[in-house]
């Protein structure tokens, strides 16, 4: 008879699953460090358009938002775009504390 809760190779053999927040084929390889593809919502349409506050929160939070005189150039899901200081003010948000006013100029993407 055998008993597996005495069995040393059955507590031996545990494996942790491993966990990822996004599945691997929604990140593709080549997606550049500066992607911010993860952030915005899921029916993302790439164009001209002011950035969602979450996004503007997110590039608050690793010191890439924009100024005054200062453009940001990031990625949205592999595609290029520079983010701009727009004139005026949005209301304020958790995610956008100033009611900062940015907008996304899509690029060009290489190749």
């Amino acid at each position: 008879m055998r008993n597996d809760a005495h069995d040393s190779r059955a507590s031996c053999e545990l494996v942790q699953p491993q966990q990822s927040s996004y599945p691997a084929a929604a990140i593709p390889a080549w997606a550049p460090t500066d992607d911010f593809g993860h952030i915005v919502p899921l029916g993302w349409n790439h164009g001209f358009q002011p950035a969602p506050n979450v996004l503007i929160g997110a590039l608050n939070r690793t010191g890439v938002l924009p100024g005054p005189f200062q453009a940001t150039n990031l990625f949205i899901r592999g595609q290029p775009y520079t983010a701009q200081l727009g004139a005026g003010i949005r209301e304020a948000t958790p995610n956008n504390p100033l009611g900062a006013n940015i907008n996304l100029i899509p690029g060009i993407k290489d190749g």
